[in-house]
């Protein structure tokens, strides 16, 4: 067989093509790797971004039904909780027991449209700050000050001096009526029907949401429970004044409460800052 007219690749040839092909290949899943980690970028952004708008949702819904002089700020080592009474409803009164008026076990007030037969609500005049509002159950009802237990609407009667509006009858701890006196009267004569209180903590990169703990003067997060997880992937050092989560610019007489939010979050690498104003629209 004639193998002069036989022809093939010389070893150059295959060796340069095989550099080619891998000069190629380099480029090609260099590109492909840039284009899906801009993709993994943006889906972690977006995560942050959807993550971050819940919890801030949740914060504005919440807080708008703040009662006024109930939004505090405890903070200490490992955590920051921000703290807040809802209100179940809100109604006019007619008169109430002022120090240094005669004590009474009655008040007259606009039909709440709530019912409380088995409950002792805690009812609340003119609250101007935290401390008027955290007070131990075992201390309501107390002389001089702006809170009481709501007895049970058995005993409501129709007001002798306007029949528009109802005597309801205040109770201590044991549901048994006591004579009490408040220690001022809101200028608008609103008086508020209080629920239990509620905290947003922020510890160990999560914020929870903790409820059914009950009044307590001073909070103990170690008397909370679980709570509920609201969010996570939050990078806040707390022990950086500068960086703290949550703020508030207590009720005035003037003015009524604004919480600040400052909320860091990161994942991959990725970091998106919120800052955010919550304006608590109830008044005393």
């Amino acid at each position: 067989m004639d193998r002069s007219h036989q022809r093939g690749f010389t070893l150059v040839e295959l060796v340069a093509v095989i550099a080619l092909l891998g000069i190629v290949s380099v480029g090609v899943f260099g590109f492909i790797g840039s284009s899906t980690q801009v993709y993994v970028n943006a889906y972690e952004r977006d995560q942050l971004l959807s993550d971050a708008r819940y919890v801030l949702k949740r914060f504005n819904r919440e807080l708008r039904g703040a009662m006024p002089g109930s939004v505090r700020i405890t903070e200490s080592s490992g955590f920051a909780c921000m703290e807040y009474v809802p209100i179940m409803t809100s109604t006019q009164y007619g008169d109430i027991p002022v120090a240094p008026e005669a004590k009474a076990d009655q008040i007259e007030l606009v039909p709440l449209g709530l019912s409380h037969d088995s409950n002792q609500y805690r009812i609340y005049v003119y609250p101007l700050d935290s401390s008027e509002v955290y007070i131990d159950s075992g201390n309501v009802p107390d002389d001089d000050n702006k809170v009481a237990f709501l007895g049970s609407d058995a005993n409501t009667q129709p007001s002798t001096d306007d029949p528009a509006k109802n005597m309801v009858e205040l109770v201590n701890t044991s549901g048994i009526p006591d004579e009490t006196h408040f220690s001022d009267d809101s200028p608008a004569k609103r008086l508020y029907v209080a629920d239990n209180p509620v905290a947003f903590c922020l510890e160990n990169g999560e914020i929870r949401r903790y409820t059914s703990y009950g009044y307590m003067s001073s909070l103990n997060k170690g008397l909370m429970g679980t709570g509920v997880l609201m969010a996570e992937n939050l990078v806040n050092d707390l022990s950086e004044p500068t960086d703290t989560p949550f703020r508030v610019a207590t009720t005035t007489l003037q003015s009524n409460a604004v919480v600040q939010l400052r909320l860091l979050f990161e994942r991959n690498d990725q970091v998106v800052v919120f800052h955010n104003e919550i304006h608590v629209s109830n008044s005393p």
